[in-house]
């Protein structure tokens, strides 16, 4: 009996992952920001970032215009600013005005919960001006 509980809170543990709030704010002239906020749970107490990847839309290529990866320890970057220790496995195309564009990250939680990746995800339009118009998280506002 002490097998199966035990085996069965294993495979809950191995499904397990965590969930990190990410927003995005800027503008083309100014830049595209991205920011994974210390208050954002397990990113606090030193969290790295694996994985970025930015996507557009509905657009025709399902490819990303631009994804990161390596191990770095930001709150912030800035679109097409490799931060020290991340590669680019695609370089950063140039982003438009009037398209809605979506970001997904992994880290990892730092001192929670080691191994298992935490992920984020956030929408972003780009105005005809080339500021962010609109900006989704899930459960948050974004800045």
């Amino acid at each position: 009996m002490r097998w199966l509980l035990v085996s069965a809170l294993m495979v809950l543990l191995a499904g397990c992952q965590c969930f990190t709030r990410i927003t995005a704010s800027g503008s083309l002239e100014n830049g595209v920001v991205f920011h994974a906020p210390k208050s954002s749970g397990p990113y606090v107490g030193g969290a790295a970032l694996l994985n970025l990847a930015v996507f557009a839309v509905a657009g025709a290529d399902s490819k990303p215009l631009w994804q990161i990866k390596g191990k770095a320890r930001t709150e912030a970057l800035t679109y097409g600013v490799l931060p020290s220790g991340m590669k680019q496995d695609a370089s950063a195309a140039r982003l438009e005005r009037g398209r809605t564009y979506v970001v997904v990250v992994e880290g990892s939680p730092g001192g929670v919960m080691p191994g298992l990746p935490c992920r984020g995800k956030v929408s972003f339009a780009i105005g005809p001006d080339g500021a962010i118009t609109f900006c989704y998280e899930e459960e948050s506002a974004c800045g």
